[in-house]
């Protein structure tokens, strides 16, 4: 078995445990940690909703015709469909750089894994615990994937490879997928990164705010697409 035999071996446990892993099954100190991301991150997704550029990016998108599915953390809480909520709350959420952290490798996962899955959430009218349950879930599978490469001095940020892979872990999980689903949209998601520059991070240059929006939307359709038969592979992510 070679290398990415091993990993993709290793991902479909990953994926198969946790789907199968029940809200009585996270211990309560995870359960705790979780409830402080979902309050950070929406805190973050308020602060920069409050910023100019993201205030005219959400004027414009709320100016068209769209389904009233979800809401956006944003003064009033306009409704939006469930891509453009996700897309808003990901923009939003990145400008102010207060999302949480994942310090053990490159990786946001919060911020990857809650701008789709509360869009979702809202959407389908899921519980608090159900929430909470997925982001715990979609948190452990990006992290998981993001540790498993070794970058000497990465060229592409985390935001940019990422995102969307967290975004689609936890839409999945929201929508109560097995591991199967899991695994294919995770997969697929991983092929969506964007190769978005590191550097951008210290220059200010304003797009790498926009590098989660768009691995929310792309997280949302792979999700979609995985329930449809449309996956990945195991050699996708290596």
């Amino acid at each position: 078995m070679n290398q990415t035999d091993d990993f993709s071996a290793g991902l479909r446990r990953l994926c198969d445990w946790a789907a199968a892993c029940r809200w009585e099954d996270i211990p309560a100190p995870m359960r705790r940690r979780a409830a402080f991301v979902v309050s950070d991150d929406i805190s973050a997704m308020i602060a920069g909703s409050l910023e100019p550029e993201p205030a005219r990016y959400r004027a414009r998108v709320l100016s068209r015709p769209c389904c009233g599915e979800s809401a956006v953390f944003a003064a009033g809480l306009p409704l939006a469909d469930r891509h453009q909520a996700a897309s808003l709350h990901a923009l939003a959420g990145n400008w102010c750089e207060l999302d949480e952290g994942f310090r053990k490798t490159i990786c946001h996962a919060g911020i990857y894994v809650l701008p789709a899955l509360l869009a979702e959430a809202q959407a389908l009218d899921l519980r608090y615990e159900q929430v909470l349950r997925a982001l715990v879930l979609g948190y452990e599978v990006v992290t998981r994937i993001a540790m498993s490469f070794r970058f000497a001095r990465p060229a592409v940020h985390g935001h940019a490879l990422w995102s969307s892979v967290g975004a689609a872990a936890g839409v999945v999980m929201a929508r109560g997928g097995d591991g199967a689903e899991l695994f294919g949209a995770v997969t697929a998601a991983a092929t969506t990164a964007s190769m978005g520059p590191r550097p951008h991070l210290v220059e200010g240059v304003l797009i790498r705010n926009g590098w989660a929006a768009a691995g929310a939307v792309n997280g949302l359709q792979c999700a979609d697409w995985a329930a449809c038969g449309i996956h990945g592979a195991g050699s996708s992510i290596p």
